[in-house]
């Protein structure tokens, strides 16, 4: 099923034309009206003012991946156990949770691929999946985790999109390369994972059914109490400089990450 967009902030397709090959649906750029700067491969770049005038030169990553403060987590429920990662004053699982439940699937209906990936679940089983001590994470929770990773482009809007988040939050390997130039000699940074929350592309089980984008995308599911239908879920690609948030059907079947409580 399509996506439907809610603060989606896809600008480099309307000023340089579709520089990606991803399967998504194109979105609503919102809030820019002057062509931005962008980094070359080994560097971070200043975004130009948005229509209110906002700018942020700055980025910031929290810690070097090498002191990583890692702990662990047990599931009661059936015994397994994840690594989790504290980010700031948060405590994520810094891995995909892998509880079975009804509404819970593997990629491609493989029990490999839950083992790589953990498992996809809709949004209301998403919502009860944590074990006990953790829950699903709201918008704002993530917002928290993207905000000292990346640029925002304009503070005064509601767009929620992070530039250059992803290479702090992406696995440094199982992810498809993107080795063409996004524009004219710009190239995507190789993902560092610095936070070390491993994010992995899981791709997502359409309500279709289907699967789609494993080794591209991976979607994340936000707590939403607001909305009956459609829900708020979190996508970071392989071909973008960008983590996005979009609205989607709340029988697509994403990842879940928990937080501590």
């Amino acid at each position: 099923m399509r996506k439907h967009i809610s603060f989606a902030f896809l600008f480099f397709a309307f000023f340089f034309g579709a520089c990606g090959d991803s399967e998504t649906s194109a979105g609503i750029e919102q809030g820019l009206s002057e062509p931005v700067d962008v980094p070359s491969s080994s560097s971070f770049a200043k975004f130009s003012s948005s229509s209110k005038g906002s700018s942020n030169s700055q980025t910031v990553l929290p810690q070097d991946p090498t002191e990583c403060e890692f702990g662990t987590l047990l599931d009661e429920r059936d015994g397994q156990t994840y690594k989790t990662i504290k980010i700031g004053d948060q405590v994520w699982m810094a891995e995909n949770l892998n509880y079975e439940m009804d509404s819970s699937f593997c990629y491609m209906n493989s029990l490999d691929s839950c083992e790589k990936y953990g498992r996809l679940y809709t949004y209301y089983t998403a919502d009860e999946a944590c074990p006990a001590g953790y829950h699903l994470p709201t918008r704002e929770e993530f917002d928290i985790l993207m905000r000292p990773l990346s640029e925002r482009i304009n503070e005064e809007s509601e767009d929620w999109s992070y530039y250059m988040a992803p290479f702090a939050l992406k696995a440094t390997e199982g992810w498809e390369p993107y080795t063409k130039p996004f524009h004219g000699d710009v190239y995507l940074p190789a993902s560092t994972n610095a936070t070390c929350f491993t994010a992995l592309p899981a791709g997502y089980r359409m309500s279709g059914p289907g699967f789609k984008n494993a080794g591209r995308e991976t979607y994340f599911w936000c707590r939403d109490d607001h909305s009956e239908g459609l829900r708020i879920a979190i996508d970071m690609s392989y071909d973008t400089f960008f983590v996005n948030s979009y609205w989607w059907d709340d029988n697509e079947a994403f990842s879940v990450r928990c937080i501590k409580d």
